[in-house]
């Protein structure tokens, strides 16, 4: 697992290890440039690890690669904020890639300084993306939404349906919803939305939980996600058992905290949610 973590002055990425996806064992930073880099998103091909990340010294989104995952190779830009007046003109933060037969897409959250949404550019390679389509492609929904303030985050799954998992915030939360698409470039917001909230206080998510990163294996849907309260940020893990795959629209979701920004594993958290189901990532 590669994740953004802080000591209280710099922000780097950091880097763990697991046998289970569920106890994690800390191997420290991999990555510290400007001290205000985050938001990891790494894929492998072939030999190669890459990984696209935010680095909001200067609002940008930076690549690098590496044989091992550890030792990362000299930055460079691969998306640059949008020029004077566009919706993204601010910052390009958090970005997810989708490897596609002409090249790439690239998911992310654009702002104008005041205000944020997700957009999408497209690239031949690693580096040099362009914004698509000169606006967003999820904005933020209508007053009174679970999503009215703020959106970002995407994870991107493509198929015969896509699926988009990104973050809403209303006037006080950030909650997780999805988004579907039949080519990766046109979205609708699911009318279930959103799918996972925080628990109230004083659980360790009070405050908001964002970042979402689904991962399928033989035990069921895992759901990675970032939470935080009045003193922390930290990372949950929420379970779909494949038992309850079946069912259309009662799961367990396990929540479970998995790791603690400067603090060790110490805490389970075991808790019951209502999650609609066919909304899955293949």
């Amino acid at each position: 697992m590669w994740y953004r973590g802080s000591d209280g002055f710099r922000w780097r990425i950091l880097y763990a290890t697991s046998t289970d996806g569920i106890v994690w064992n800390k191997q420290g930073t991999v990555l510290d440039s400007s001290g205000l880099i985050g938001a990891p998103f790494v894929s492998r091909e072939d030999s190669t690890y890459h990984l696209w990340f935010q680095d909001q010294a200067d609002g940008t989104i930076r690549h690098a690669s590496s044989v091992d995952g550890r030792s990362w190779s000299p930055p460079a830009v691969a998306l640059a904020p949008g020029t004077s007046g566009a919706w993204d003109r601010a910052n390009a933060l958090t970005p997810w890639v989708v490897k596609t037969s002409p090249g790439y897409l690239m998911y992310y959250t654009g702002s104008d300084g005041s205000s944020e949404a997700i957009g999408v550019a497209a690239s031949t390679t690693y580096t040099g993306f362009s914004a698509l389509f000169g606006g967003p492609i999820i904005s933020i929904g209508p007053p009174g939404s679970w999503d009215d303030s703020a959106v970002r985050f995407p994870a991107v799954f493509p198929g015969s349906l896509w699926t988009m998992y990104y973050a809403g915030r209303n006037s006080s939360v950030w909650s997780i919803g999805i988004a579907t698409s039949s080519d990766g470039l046109n979205w609708t917001k699911a009318p279930g939305n959103p799918i996972l909230t925080p628990a109230p206080y004083p659980s360790w998510e009070n405050l908001g939980i964002n970042g979402g990163s689904p991962l399928s294996d033989s035990g069921g849907l895992r759901f990675y996600y970032s939470g935080g309260n009045q003193s922390t940020l930290q990372i949950g893990l929420a379970v779909v058992p494949a038992a309850f795959e079946g069912f259309s629209y009662l799961s367990y979701l396990w929540i479970i905290l998995v790791l603690a920004i400067g603090l060790p594993i110490a805490v389970i958290v075991v808790i019951f949610l209502l999650l609609p189901q066919g909304r899955r990532s293949a």
